[in-house]
C-alpha cells in the first residue's frame, strides 16, 4: 500500500484536495443555511 502511495503520490493529493475542497463547499452551504435569519 505505501509503495502505491508512493508511486502515485500526485493522484493521491489531487483525491485529498478535492475530498477537502467538495467537504469545505458542504460546511460552508451547510454554515450559510443555519445562520440565515428567519
Amino acid at each position: 500500500m505505501f509503495n502505491w502511495i508512493k508511486e502515485n503520490i500526485i493522484m493521491v493529493f489531487v483525491v485529498i484536495l478535492l475530498v477537502a475542497l467538495a467537504g469545505f463547499g458542504i460546511f460552508s452551504k451547510f454554515k450559510e443555511s443555519t445562520h440565515r435569519p428567519p
